[in-house]
């Protein structure tokens, strides 16, 4: 795992997923499907969580860096 959260703009697909069983590109397609970028960070975070048993620091960093590649800025809530 990388040692801060700001290393989440280095990961690479296949570290995400041996950690997570999911590649980005799953990841974002599952946002994506999700409509996220019109969704809270939480509320993104909490669907990740629940439906697909992302969790840790790996749920953080992957919200991150869909965030990052789609170049959008999240609410924390709402």
């Amino acid at each position: 795992m990388p040692q801060s959260l700001r290393d989440f703009r280095t990961m690479t697909s296949e570290i995400v997923k041996m950690n997570t069983a999911r590649s980005l590109e799953d990841w974002f397609r599952i946002m994506d499907k999700f409509n996220a970028t019109t969704k809270s960070r939480n509320r993104i975070q909490t669907y990740l969580r629940d439906c697909y048993s992302l969790g840790g620091w790996w749920l953080s960093a992957v919200v991150a860096r869909y965030e990052y590649d789609k170049s959008i800025i999240l609410k924390e809530t709402g």
